[in-house]
């Protein structure tokens, strides 16, 4: 083996650490080191050159030991890393390069990241700041802060501090306050206050386009589009009360999937018809007359419409002591989603009174064609022949 690669892994021998390198040309006596086995040694490898003493490796032993430079000097390792030094310690002179403090560079460390702070004051940095050096070992702000600031609106005090402009009046501030100059020694309403007011509403309880909507308790709908008087927004302003229908038994907008059981009741169904309490009653809901058998036969053969006169079930008929309140239920609940729910619950409902009433008919037929068939029967029947004696007593 060498000390090009002791153990054959394409690795020479490491001797970092050392004041000699390795010397890559030396073959191996291979030596026993207690716990390591068979190996090449210091005393064999490392008798080469010695390390360079460098900036970057001021003990000159392999490993990094940077120069440390004083005052505002800086190591400027990527032109002075491989200098080598000629004494021992390296000077200065052969590691140092003198970095200019600027208002950029105020660390003095080369890399303009510590630009000076005019925070608070009426001017602000200068636009180039790198360009300045500064005198002495601190920059100053005469030296750094030569733009004078400009009275925004939100820098009112023109110190660099973020202090927004305060509208009073219906208007609220500008969009972009940073963008706009004042227009005297003071910011005015008519400077920064250019936002038209967003209205609050139900829909925007927040007046500040966040469609926050206001909460209506119980079976109320709220109005979206209702404008509020003040701030916060009150259930008068914002809220409709859902009505109770007979398709409708919950007042939640939603059609019931069982509609209203009129079956103990001779009326059928109406299901527009208007809940005038807690709970649907009779009637509420079951004030449409059932179809007469003509009107029904009408219906399934012609195809025409029944008579509402005589047909209550397209136009049902109220109870008179109802009629008002009813009327104003009405006009009140008029609304796109109600509209569609009724419209849905009207069609199944106009199906079930139509297969009733089929049915009935279908009865009615039944009924007929048997009182027909028993009273034929019956007169079919021959009379008896009574005796003539029975009929003429006094003839012998």
């Amino acid at each position: 083996p060498t000390c090009a690669d002791p153990e054959g892994d394409g690795n020479q021998y490491d001797c970092v650490g050392h004041p000699r390198q390795v010397d890559t040309d030396v073959t191996c006596d291979r030596s026993w080191s207690a716990g390591e086995g068979f190996s090449c040694s210091v005393e064999q490898c490392c008798t080469g050159d010695l390390w360079p003493r460098t900036c970057v490796d001021t003990d000159g032993d392999g490993t990094e030991d940077l120069f440390q430079c004083p005052g505002p000097n800086t190591l400027n390792r990527s032109i002075n890393r491989n200098a080598v030094c000629a004494n021992d310690p390296c000077l200065d002179t052969e590691c140092c390069t003198v970095i200019p403090r600027t208002c950029a560079d105020t660390n003095a460390d080369g890399l303009n990241n510590s630009p000076y702070s005019c925070t608070g004051l009426p001017q602000s940095l200068d636009a180039n700041p790198s360009s300045i050096p500064c005198a002495g070992d601190t920059c100053t702000t005469s030296e750094c802060c030569t733009v004078t600031r400009l009275r925004t609106c939100a820098d009112t005090n023109t110190d660099g501090v973020e202090d927004r402009f305060t509208c009073t009046g219906l208007r609220s501030l500008d969009l972009h306050p940073a963008n706009i100059t004042c227009s005297g020694a003071t910011c005015t309403e008519s400077d920064c206050c250019t936002v038209e007011p967003i209205p609050r509403t139900c829909g925007d309880t927040n007046a500040d386009d966040t469609n926050v909507f206001f909460q209506c308790s119980g079976p109320n709908t709220v109005d979206g589009t209702a404008v509020c008087a003040g701030n916060p927004c009150i259930e008068s302003e914002c809220c409709t009360v859902r009505p109770r229908t007979c398709s409708d038994t919950n007042a939640d907008g939603v059609e019931d999937q069982t509609q209203y059981d009129c079956s103990l009741d001779p009326h059928d169904l109406d299901p527009n018809g208007i809940c005038h309490t807690s709970a649907c009653l009779d009637i509420d809901c079951c004030t449409a007359t059932p179809l007469s058998i003509g009107d029904t036969f009408a219906s399934l053969l012609g195809g025409g419409q029944p008579n509402p006169a005589v047909n209550p079930a397209v136009n049902p008929v109220v109870n008179p002591s109802q009629s008002s309140s009813q009327s104003s239920s009405q006009s009140s609940s008029q609304s796109s989603s109600q509209s569609s729910a009724q419209s849905s619950s009207q069609s199944s409902s106009q199906k079930k009174n139509d297969l009733k009433q089929i049915l009935v008919v279908l009865g009615a037929i039944i009924g007929i064609i048997g009182i027909y068939l028993i009273s034929r029967a019956l007169f079919q029947r021959k009379t008896p022949t009574l005796p003539r004696w029975f009929l003429n007593p006094r003839q012998p």
